[in-house]
């Protein structure tokens, strides 16, 4: 890479740490394309789970350094 440090984030599922890592490790941890990683962090993924019954029990990723993705 050209200096530039991969961001780190971790995977949880209510309150269960899932993972650790970049998109792409996360993903092939879970067996799972990148994609649906980053979804986990998208807006539109957050108002699919706003309603949600139990919304408790859902994936969520969080950046490592503090910023929410």
């Amino acid at each position: 890479m050209s200096g530039r440090r991969a961001k780190e984030f971790a995977l949880y599922k209510g309150e269960e740490l899932l993972a650790i890592g970049t998109y792409v490790e996360i993903a092939k941890e879970l067996k799972v394309q990148p994609r649906t990683i980053r979804y986990y962090g998208s807006s539109a993924y957050k108002r699919k789970i706003a309603k949600r019954k139990n919304p408790k029990s859902y994936r969520e990723i969080v950046r490592l350094d503090g910023a929410e993705e």
